[in-house]
């Protein structure tokens, strides 16, 4: 019985032995206390009493060999520093105490346990200078912790494999160096708390597998490094993807001085915040390959970076957006920023910054697309090619007149307000708005604009569409306006709320309506000469006023003013001018001579007022159908007009049948009485009608050439134009009317009509070419070369057509070459 005991003891102290192959550590380490760990040895990390570990304090090191596996059962805080580098891979383990693949079954249980994610604490490091070379981690960080906590101190990892932890890997990791490390199945992120400044450090890293996605969380942008590349190298597995959640003073600011350069198919997704300049941001995208502001949710621009499948989806206003600030010289190519605007706010904040935005696209923010604070740059912001969409306010908001005119090709469809809105401001210096310019053909203007030594000129077909009562366009001192519409294409003045032209533009359906005055006015009452053609002046308020200046008013529709149509005090020419339903007086010549030619007015309170002190005359007009026709005028003034003086002067007083005065369609009737009755010297003179057309015409094709009263001439031939000319498109063209045939003149100079009788006035210019002889009523076409030389190239077409026993030319096309 003595021996069995015996045989037993010796049995149990054999197994103990046997179990006991590793060395238990706790409490402080280092060399020369407890330390250096040896390699070829296996150690195990326990707690007891009141440390959870081990620690290795300030100022003292641990090195840790080649070879060395250490078994966690307990914590590791590093407040000074750790040595550890293999020249193998895998070289030195750091694992539970229940991992039996690294250092055998050190505890001795066989498979009674197994390693899992969470089975130690992780490691803390508090200060700088550790090494980590060549080792692998595997299943610290307990449920929703971390493997290693970093606290922004300077370690390096180099060719390290980190796996199996229960949260994120490597967290606080802003000074972190990490070089070519892999980080494998963890439940969180495999790296959170980059920063910028420390990217360089952060290079050819993978990881595979990670339950919240395979990225490593910027958390940090200050202090902003000077002349960076944000290199796909600093990208896990390459990928160009990065994912930044920035707020507060943590925020990336590429300060004045520097760039920040971005390369073509990088990919930036937003969890939160924004990204600013006072530097230069440099986008260098492609259109294959373009770069990507966007939310960490938008899947559809490098992967399913949170790996959520469709369990989120982007949304408007996921994060703010770009703030390029005072200073900013910024240049974005092929960039898209989606998803932003967070609060209402705009996706791309431009703040007296010189920027350059070549080819983007900004879509989809909860507020503006692109917005413009502060004041104009000395080189103004300039959007080129660049499209704003789906934004949940206004495509372009609070773009100067000085900065539209710096852009090109701009588009916007699908956004609250589509207009771009225009703040006003005091022009000082010449402005000139091209067609091309501008994002769609309706801009809407926040307030008065103000010329007052420079000069503005706006192109044919713009809309301009006032926000407040006190809007409006005024020219003092040496200012001049340049409005040049086209019949086909007249420069449109009215009210937000005015959804006929240029649709509803406010975006609230029928919920507001236009009402008179609140357009406001255009002031001409500069020194120089200005001209206004071809415009509409809609729901103003004294539609237009000229008080000073020899300015060309030529072809002006007034119409629902809360006032005058037409305020005239000094004028050098006034041709073809309508004013319909105003409050007031329709035209007042209030003050120097001033010549009426070929005005038609109707619907107003008083049709045509004079001052005392106004000698005006009036020539070939219709003023008919106001409360009072004529007020302070004289039989001596009113000259082979309509509408009151009859047998003086060539006047009548007979209803000139308009076609459809209720709803301002002022054209002659076919039975019209004074059509033929106006003096052919001053028709001839003003050349052109309203729509124009030859202001001397023979409509009834008899061979008799006879101008008409009014603003309006009746014509028998009409051209129809289809297509927008520009290079290596195609125009085409057709005289409508009565059978016969016809023919097209082509000319490209804006010169003064020329008397062609009996067919009227030829209004393209003495430099024509004739198109050949055609069918009435048959479609033509006329090919612009493929010639990028040509946009801007202004030209005018016009129509002839021969039917009965005479001819006639049709209205004029005037056009530009677009891009």
């Amino acid at each position: 019985m003595r021996h069995l005991l015996l045989t037993l003891v010796a049995l149990l102290i054999a197994a103990s032995l046997e179990a006991q192959t590793f060395t238990a550590l706790n409490g402080q380490i280092w060399d020369g206390n407890g330390g250096p760990l040896l390699g070829g040895r296996v150690y195990h990390v326990i707690s007891t009493g009141a440390a959870c570990g081990i620690s290795v304090p300030a100022g003292r090191v641990l090195t840790i060999g080649a070879g060395a596996v250490v078994k966690f059962g307990g914590c590791f805080t590093i407040a000074g520093v750790v040595q550890a580098s293999s020249a193998t891979a895998d070289g030195i383990v750091f694992t539970s105490v229940h991992d039996d693949a690294y250092g055998g079954d050190s505890n001795g249980n066989g498979n009674a346990t197994q390693p899992r994610p969470g089975d130690w604490a992780g490691i803390e490091v508090q200060g700088s200078g550790s090494l980590f070379e060549r080792c692998l981690f595997r299943f610290g960080g307990v449920s929703g912790g971390r493997l290693f906590d970093l606290r922004s101190s300077g370690v390096t990892f180099r060719s390290c494999r980190l796996f199996g932890g229960a949260g994120a890997g490597l967290v606080n990791a802003g000074e972190v160096t990490a070089l070519d490390c892999e980080f494998t199945d963890f439940a969180g992120l495999p790296v959170t708390g980059l920063s910028l400044v420390n990217f360089g450090n952060f290079l050819d890293n993978r990881a595979l597998r990670c339950a919240a996605g395979d990225y490593a969380l910027i958390n940090y942008g200050l202090p902003f490094p000077s002349n960076s590349t944000l290199d796909a190298r600093s990208s896990m597995n390459g990928n160009g993807v990065f994912v930044f959640d920035i707020v507060g003073p943590f925020t990336p600011s590429v300060p004045a001085g520097a760039s920040w350069t971005i390369p073509a198919g990088t990919v930036i997704k937003m969890a939160r915040g924004f990204l600013q300049s006072r530097g230069s941001m440099l986008c260098q995208g492609t259109a294959s390959r373009p770069v990507v502001f966007t939310s960490l949710k938008d899947d559809s621009a490098g992967g399913d970076t949170n790996k959520d499948g469709a369990a989120t989806v982007p949304a408007r206003g996921d994060w703010q957006g770009l703030e390029l600030l005072v200073g900013d010289t910024s240049r974005l190519t092929a960039t898209e920023v989606r998803f932003g605007g967070l609060s209402g706010g705009q996706a791309v904040r431009l703040d007296n910054s010189s920027a350059v935005l070549d080819g983007c696209t900004i879509s989809d923010s909860l507020g503006h697309g692109v917005a413009f604070v502060g004041t104009v740059a000395a080189t103004p912001a300039r959007l080129l090619r660049t499209a704003v969409r789906r934004c949940a306010g206004h495509g372009i908001r609070d773009i100067r007149w000085r900065e539209l005119m710096h852009c090109t090709a701009l588009a916007t469809s699908g956004n609250g307000f589509d207009a771009a809105r225009v703040q006003p401001e005091l022009i000082a210096q010449a402005v000139v708005i091209e067609p091309d310019d501008l994002p769609g053909s309706v801009l809407e203007v926040a307030g008065r604009t103000s010329i007052g030594s420079g000069s503005l000129e706006l192109p044919a077909g713009l809309i301009v569409k006032y926000n407040t009562f006190s809007a409006g366009l005024a020219v003092t001192n040496t200012g001049v306006v340049r409005l040049r519409g086209t019949a086909r294409r007249p420069i449109v003045f009215t009210s937000i709320h005015d959804d006929s032209v240029g649709g509803d533009t406010n975006n609230n359906g029928n919920a507001t309506l236009p009402a008179p005055g609140q357009a406001g006015s255009l002031v001409l009452n500069g020194t120089q000469a200005s001209l206004v053609e071809n415009v509409e002046l809609r729901f103003g308020t004294d539609a237009l006023d000229s008080s000073n200046g020899p300015h060309i008013v030529r072809r002006v529709r007034a119409q629902r003013a809360s006032g005058t149509g037409f305020r005239l005090s000094r004028v050098a020419e006034a041709d073809n001018l309508v004013a319909f339903a105003c409050a007031t007086n329709g035209i007042l010549l209030n003050g120097a001579a001033v010549d009426v030619r070929h005005a038609t007015v109707t619907g107003c309170a008083t049709g045509v007022s004079r001052t005392p002190s106004g000698p005006g005359v009036l020539r070939n007009s219709i003023v008919w159908g106001n409360g009072t026709n004529f007020v302070g005028l004289v039989a001596a003034q009113v000259f082979a007009s309509d509408g009151g003086f009859a047998g003086v002067n060539g006047n009548v007083d007979l209803d000139p049948s308009f076609v459809a005065s209720g709803s301002g369609d002022l054209h002659l009737g076919a039975t019209s009485p004074v059509r033929g009755l106006a003096d052919f010297a001053t028709a001839v003179a003003v050349g052109r009608d309203f729509d124009e057309g030859s202001r001397v015409s023979d409509d009834a094709l008899l061979g008799a050439l006879l101008p008409d009263m009014g603003a309006y001439e009746r014509h028998a031939f009409e051209l129809g134009v289809l297509g927008t000319p520009r290079p290596g498109a195609s125009v085409t063209y057709a005289v409508l009317g009565p059978p016969g045939v016809a023919a097209l003149v082509l000319g490209f100079d804006d010169g003064p009509p020329f008397l062609l009788p009996p067919f009227g006035m030829l209004l393209t210019g003495p430099r024509t070419l004739s198109l050949g002889a055609f069918a009435t009523n048959a479609p033509v076409g006329l090919g612009i070369p493929a010639n990028p030389g040509l946009v801007g190239l202004d030209f005018g077409v016009q129509g002839l057509g021969a039917g009965g026993a005479s001819g006639a030319f049709t209205p004029v096309d005037r056009a530009r070459i677009l891009p």
